[in-house]
């Protein structure tokens, strides 16, 4: 099974900008309906004045929400962190643009901000959640260390984005409640020096309809990083870091900027299937994307799953893996197909879905049957 939100591409660009725009483009156009993270880090200084973005755009219309914490939230000592997030996108070249920000560092000296982009696959349904930086249970791995350094004390604050999700069945902790448990995603700064390592840790958490918990973590380091920059540890997985040469401590100049993903399955509950949008397909041609087919969806129950085809006929050419619940094969014949899949878990809870897959006819030919 794939992650809750795949990862489709990622960007990054450091400054200098003194201008207050600066921008960061994806490599290739974003789809349709996917969902973007914009990470915006920089190093405010201790003597500077600092405003954060007063906008975030990227050319499309799409809308950027500032949707980890609030600006003032945001600042820990002499580094900036924020994330946006935009919804639904409008598909096509994609830049975004941070704009009205004033940039900071020490003496009065532009530098930064680090940009990084994340563009993610959703499903039919989710929810986006700001997920607030927590102690949690975690334990004290999400602290670097307090000390002196110079005469001067220096705190990494919390590096851990704790989050939890609950099943709407009961009240906490009943019988009839069922929850992911207290989840959360690690992303440390590494530096040269670690005592003088500095985390500004903003996060958000999706949550897709089966309750898994998919958290991204934008974090920035002012002070001393060191290849290579970032640490997770769990299931944190690093799309992407920066490095600015300048700004940082006097003693070893530099900035990063890190972005992460952490991945949490919902255990709970019964085994749940989703048709995740099976795409179209065409006679004579592989299918699926690349020619891999397409996977249902299951969460929940207890793993592994087994699959089955328990109502409706697939396209003619096209089977079913009843280990993966992936549908794969070469179409034969044109149409619209109706079917049901069921998912059965280890302990025998079952779920179902009823999906459809149209096939095309080749170019230039066409065809109206439809299958039951």
């Amino acid at each position: 099974m794939s992650a809750s939100f795949n990862l489709v591409q990622s960007a990054t660009a450091v400054g200098p900008w003194t201008a207050g725009t600066a921008t960061v483009t994806f490599p290739n156009p974003v789809a349709y309906g996917n969902i973007i993270v914009a990470f915006f880090g920089a190093y405010r200084g201790t003597y500077t004045a600092w405003a954060y973005p007063s906008s975030v755009t990227d050319g499309l219309g799409n809308t950027y929400v500032l949707s980890s914490q609030s600006a003032g939230q945001a600042i820990n000592n002499d580094q900036c962190s924020f994330l946006y997030v935009a919804q639904n996108t409008v598909g096509g070249a994609c830049t975004v643009t941070f704009s009205g920000w004033t940039p900071g560092g020490g003496g009065g000296i532009g530098v930064g901000p680090s940009l990084i982009i994340a563009e993610f696959e959703v499903p039919d349904i989710y929810q986006v959640w700001a997920a607030g930086i927590s102690l949690g249970s975690l334990g004290s791995g999400q602290y670097l260390s307090m000390c002196t350094f110079g005469g001067f004390t220096y705190s990494t604050a919390d590096c851990t984005a704790v989050f939890r999700a609950l099943a709407n069945n009961g009240s906490v902790g009943g019988a009839d409640c069922s929850d992911t448990g207290e989840v959360g995603l690690l992303i440390l700064p590494i530096g040269v020096n670690e005592a003088r390592c500095t985390s500004g840790l903003v996060a958000v958490a999706l949550v897709n309809q089966f309750l898994d918990v998919f958290i991204v973590a934008g974090n920035y380091n002012s002070g001393n990083p060191q290849s290579p920059y970032w640490s997770t540890s769990g299931s944190g997985v690093i799309i992407a870091t920066t490095f600015e040469p300048t700004g940082g401590s006097s003693s070893t100049p530099g900035c990063s900027g890190g972005l992460a993903y952490g991945d949490f399955p919902y255990l709970g509950g019964p085994p749940q299937l989703s048709c995740d949008n099976p795409p179209n397909g065409t006679i004579g041609v592989a299918y699926g994307p690349g020619g891999l087919g397409h996977g249902m969806v299951a969460s929940g129950g207890t793993a592994p799953y087994t699959y089955a085809l328990v109502g409706g006929i697939l396209p003619p050419g096209l089977t079913l893996n009843t280990s993966t619940g992936v549908i794969s094969g070469t179409p034969t014949f044109a149409g619209k197909f109706l079917f049901t899949i069921e998912v059965t878990d280890s302990l025998g809870g079952t779920a179902v879905a009823n999906c459809s897959i149209a096939i095309c006819p080749p170019a230039g030919t066409s065809s109206g049957n439809v299958f039951y």
